[in-house]
């Protein structure tokens, strides 16, 4: 999903409709989903055995590569880490809202 998928539903110019997003969520609607995806990766890495490349996938990602080099910036650490070892920062306390 694309912001140019977001605004074709719309009806708004890129432009128009990310101010009045902004306005209202106070991010991005590119971080916000970001954000979206990785709060689902996080559950789907602790909860499920599914691997690192279908949980991608499943969140939206079509490229594990780059899930994963997302995942590292917002929470600190690989996916295949963070499964491993949860303890190190538990989802219900995840800092990304």
């Amino acid at each position: 999903m694309t912001l140019d998928d977001i605004v074709a539903v719309t009806g708004l110019s890129k432009y128009h409709f990310s101010r009045q997003f902004h306005k209202v969520v106070n991010d991005t609607p590119i971080n916000f989903l970001t954000k979206i995806r990785i709060k689902n990766s996080l559950i789907l890495l602790t909860k499920s055995s599914q691997s690192i490349e279908s949980i991608a996938y499943e969140v939206g990602y079509a490229s594990s590569n780059y899930f994963s080099k997302v995942f590292k910036k917002i929470v600190g650490i690989t996916p295949n880490n963070y499964r491993k070892n949860t303890t190190i920062m538990p989802v219900d306390k995840l800092f990304i809202d």
